[in-house]
């Protein structure tokens, strides 16, 4: 029999190790399960997620009982034979032209071949995933007293996959006022379901592991940069090594790392190659622990094209270090320029100005963490939040 005493969640999500898979990670360690049940409802088979969970959360795999209903749901055709993979994008391409803003058939069609949705009832359906994906169909189909799905970025090129869906939801929860109004620009039916929920980090924790060793001479070398960042166009990758390479041909002796994995690894090591920053310019990958790094950090630079609310930077800022940021509007949020942090115009050479500006300014550099000291980094009125409103959700549809 069911324990009723606690919340039952519902979460759906991917099982990667991007900023909103960590996202979500950060806000289910901060649940108390004494009070709440969660099971994380995924169409992943696998993932890095998997063994970061907390050992109370339920995993549960959605079975599909068609080849075909996986790979376009998931956009995954990796399974696929080259000729299967043809027929299948084309079947999927076909679907996509035949939707509209009231049908999405490619979500139709694959969720109508998921053959062990959970029947049970929730007290929360959380689409936390969002992004326009397949969770977004899926999240409306549970029996849930309240449905949320999330909006995490600005630019919101997806949004057209999520619209027959969203009269489902109760609540559009926004990662910050950037993305809040975006959204409300592009679907002003919603405006009133749409609220920002910041998301959740644990700041002493990022103390703590930033409080380790760094495992190497980094810490030594001189004019040390670090930026923490997928190797996607979004995060603008690129855009910092054609900085690197200004800051090169200027003589400057420096070591920038980047730390993330993505699409642009094979792109971003002959850019590397072609301006000769082998030794300048580091994509370490994915590693556990960076934040001793960024701790030790001259510069902190964060050169992304657009962002819902960046938890890097957050960190960054938690960690009181200098920093330069492209001027966009989600790092506005974040960031007062000139007073803790420097906000530069989205090119290589803005970039590598502001880099400079901070390197030969020390006063300014300790100005700016002296200003973050001060900051308040407590997100346990976001959890709250949430739960206040899956409480209120429950206790409306009592008898």
């Amino acid at each position: 029999m069911p324990d009723t005493s606690r919340k039952r969640i519902a979460v759906l999500c991917g099982l990667g190790d991007g900023g909103m898979e960590i996202a979500l990670l950060r806000l289910l360690r901060d649940l108390d399960y004494s009070q709440v049940s969660v099971t994380l409802l995924t169409a992943e088979r696998q993932g890095p997620l998997l063994n970061m969970l907390p050992d109370q959360v339920m995993v549960r795999h959605c079975y599909f009982t068609s080849a075909f209903a996986y790979a376009i749901g998931l956009n995954d055709f990796s399974d696929c034979g080259m000729i299967r993979r043809s027929l299948y994008r084309l079947g999927r391409k076909f679907l996509t032209i035949a939707s509209n803003d009231n049908r999405n058939l490619v979500y139709d069609y694959a969720s109508s071949h998921v053959g062990d949705l959970p029947k049970e009832h929730f007290d929360a359906a959380l689409d936390f995933r969002g992004y326009g994906s397949l969770t977004t169909t899926l999240g409306v189909q549970l029996d849930a007293d309240f449905h949320a799905t999330w909006m995490h970025d600005e630019r919101m090129e997806w949004l057209p996959l999520a619209m027959p869906y969203l009269h489902g939801y109760d609540k559009i929860f926004c990662v910050s006022e950037s993305v809040k109004r975006r959204f409300i620009e592009l679907a002003p039916a919603y405006a009133d379901k749409a609220e920002v929920l910041y998301n959740v980090l644990d700041a002493d924790d990022i103390r703590r592991k930033a409080s380790q060793p760094v495992p190497d001479d980094f810490a030594k070398r001189p004019n040390r940069l670090v930026t923490l960042g997928r190797l996607l166009p979004q995060k603008g990758i690129d855009i910092a090594l054609k900085a690197a390479a200004l800051l090169h041909r200027r003589g400057l002796d420096f070591t920038w790392l980047v730390f993330g994995e993505g699409d642009q690894r094979a792109e971003l090591e002959a850019m590397i190659h072609a301006y000769g920053l082998e030794r300048h310019f580091i994509l370490k990958g994915h590693v556990d622990n960076p934040y001793p790094y960024v701790g030790a950090a001259d510069v902190y630079v964060q050169p992304s094209r657009y962002e819902g609310y960046s938890l890097a930077l957050q960190e960054a800022r938690i960690l009181t270090k200098p920093i330069v940021a492209s001027d966009i509007p989600s790092s506005r949020e974040q960031i007062t320029d000139g007073h803790d942090g420097i906000l530069v115009h989205l090119d290589e050479t803005a970039l590598a100005e502001g880099i400079i500006r901070l390197l030969d300014d020390e006063p300014l550099r300790d100005a700016l963490s002296s200003n973050l000291q001060g900051e308040r980094f407590d997100y346990e009125d976001q959890v709250r939040r949430l739960l206040t409103l899956i409480d209120d959700a429950k206790g409306s549809t009592r008898p």
